[in-house]
């Protein structure tokens, strides 16, 4: 008798685990997928102006030996004349924006400078930005 009793309530116990996991996977699925996608961030967010940077406008100390720049934020040097420049370790640049780069996290943030009045994007990952001139010089000369 016993035994029947419990080979009974297994398969209501059984059904109701499934319902449950069910629901859970329903209401849970989604949030996890949505938490860890790489694209919860808009790639062309503009930063605000920081206030503690001058306002909105940086220094960039050019550490590498050299950086490739960009002539709009994500797109890759066609090799035409006037599409990019390469600069040299030690440049300091005059920087006017910054934003988040359109290929994510590896390139991070992007700082864009005038030169003979085009537009440029040149990625962090090929320096330092300042909060004066100063002290990017100061940086400079230290290296």
């Amino acid at each position: 008798m016993v035994i029947m009793l419990k080979n009974r309530l297994k398969p209501a116990l059984t059904a109701g685990y499934a319902v449950f996991a069910l629901f859970a996977l329903t209401l849970l699925a989604p949030m996890l997928l949505a938490g860890c996608s790489r694209t919860s961030y808009s790639r062309s967010l503009k930063l605000p102006p920081d206030s503690a940077l001058g306002g909105g406008s940086w220094w960039f100390l050019v550490t590498a030996d050299y950086a490739q720049t960009q002539i709009q934020p994500g797109t890759a040097s066609s090799g035409a004349v006037g599409s990019s420049l390469v600069i040299r370790k030690g440049t300091i640049l005059k920087c006017s924006e910054r934003r988040i780069s359109p290929q994510g996290l590896e390139d991070g943030l992007l700082y864009r400078f005038k030169d003979n009045g085009h537009d440029y994007w040149v990625s962090e990952k090929f320096g330092q930005a300042y909060f004066s001139l100063q002290e990017a010089e100061k940086a400079r000369a230290d290296r």
